[in-house]
């Protein structure tokens, strides 16, 4: 498995409204809410596989800290950075290319 994690700085910091972008940027994706702590937001997707080919999930400790972005990826086909740019893209974000 291969994994990315990426900082993100997101004008949005509702958690309903970023899952309702996520779900109709990513329909091929099970969306769900992590249910954190007070305060943090955490919401992961992925793909509908037995074993999953696609997992993102974005975190968010302290709002309106950055959301780290992580992406997992079972198979050599899917392109991590195009996924990247497509949560990005969704979500209105800047992205950074920074390890977290």
């Amino acid at each position: 498995m291969r994994k990315f994690v990426t900082a993100l700085t997101l004008p949005q910091q509702d958690e309903p409204a970023i899952l309702r972008t996520l779900v109709a940027a990513f329909p091929e994706l099970t969306w769900r809410d992590g249910e954190g702590n007070f305060g943090k937001i955490f919401l992961a997707g992925q793909s509908r596989e037995t074993k999953p080919q696609v997992s993102i999930s974005l975190l968010c400790k302290e709002p309106p800290g950055p959301f780290v972005l992580t992406i997992a990826l079972r198979n050599d086909t899917t392109d991590a950075d195009a996924l990247r740019a497509r949560v990005a893209e969704a979500l209105h974000a800047t992205a950074s290319r920074d390890p977290v």
